[in-house]
């Protein structure tokens, strides 16, 4: 950096400026990491059906937006006959992601100011101004937590379409019933088996209520 801060410049911006509290920031980088892990296996799906060679892929992928490269792998897949199943998928896919990728976008570009009090638990969230036509709005904690929740659904449902014909099936068999949640497939419908009993979260157990003395034997 050329021109560097003074020592103390922290310590007064911090002071002056608005600084979001840590749960919030917590929040704000579990949807960061999430949609960038989204944006990278949407390249790696493109190169699938693209069978590009993954050391000249970057040079046709690098500067196409997330929208484009979703739109030319519906096409790929098409021209390719894939089965009319994961096609489905793929659009409902895509169509998820878009509309948390606007949620997206409020919750990392938008500017954020802070609450009217310490226990007013909305912040406001306001558009930059080049984006004056936009209403401002307010957001929770639990809501861009519940963004992210989303996020890792798609990154999930994603990395299994990134996934070769073969290296799919040998993962769905590896993780069993597990790979639900780790490779899920909803074009195979509930076509899930069951988990086994030792691995089942056990339920939880009732209290029983405490008789008071003068009942007991």
């Amino acid at each position: 950096m050329k021109h560097k801060p003074p020592r103390d410049f922290m310590e007064e911006f911090n002071g002056y400026w608005y600084i979001p509290p840590d749960d919030l920031m917590r929040a704000i980088g579990r949807v960061a990491v999430r949609a960038a892990a989204i944006e990278d296996l949407l390249h790696v799906i493109y190169w699938r059906y693209a069978d590009a060679a993954f050391d000249v892929a970057p040079i046709v992928t690098r500067d196409m937006r997330p929208g484009r490269l979703a739109e030319d792998i519906i096409a790929m897949a098409v021209i390719f006959d894939e089965d009319e199943k994961i096609i489905r998928d793929l659009k409902d896919l895509f169509a998820d992601y878009r509309a948390a990728t606007e949620k997206r976008n409020q919750i990392i570009h938008w500017i954020r100011h802070q609450p009217k009090s310490k226990r007013w638990r909305k912040y406001p969230l306001v558009p930059p101004v080049y984006k004056h036509k936009k209403d401002p709005t307010t957001f929770r904690i639990k809501d861009i937590d519940k963004l992210a929740d989303d996020l890792s659904w798609i990154e999930a449902r994603m990395y299994s379409h990134s996934l070769s014909a073969d290296d799919f099936e040998e993962q769905r068999k590896q993780f069993g019933p597990f790979a639900r949640y780790i490779v899920p497939a909803p074009w195979l419908g509930k076509r899930y088996p069951p988990i086994p009993k030792q691995w089942r979260r056990p339920a939880k157990r009732k209290r029983r209520k405490r008789q008071p003395r003068s009942y007991r034997a």
